[in-house]
């Protein structure tokens, strides 16, 4: 926390009382500035689909007008459980962002 006071946050976001969680992010984007407010909101779309012994999982990148900018999928025949999948995705996810930057 004290680093949070020290960086000038003060722990207000932190220890704001929310109704909603939009309101938080109102909050937040008061105090980011317009470009890391369009990184912030950069969406990453996981999506992982199980069945039987098949399974495909993949991510994809939109920016912040929800213009798709890039996106892997990957299909497998092989049994996986459900979170495996979810968690693939996500590394998935990982890996597209860090090629992007």
């Amino acid at each position: 926390m004290t680093t949070l006071i020290i960086g000038g946050l003060n722990n207000r976001l932190l220890d704001g009382n929310y109704i909603r969680c939009i309101d938080w992010l109102e909050d937040i984007l008061r105090e980011l500035d317009s470009k890391a407010a369009a990184d912030f909101f950069t969406l990453f779309w996981n999506y992982a689909a199980v069945s039987s012994r098949n399974v495909g999982y993949g991510v994809i990148a939109r920016d912040a007008d929800g213009f798709v900018i890039a996106g892997s999928y990957v299909y497998e025949n092989k049994a996986i459980d459900v979170v495996w999948a979810k968690l693939k995705a996500l590394t998935l996810g990982m890996k597209l962002a860090l090629r992007l930057k």
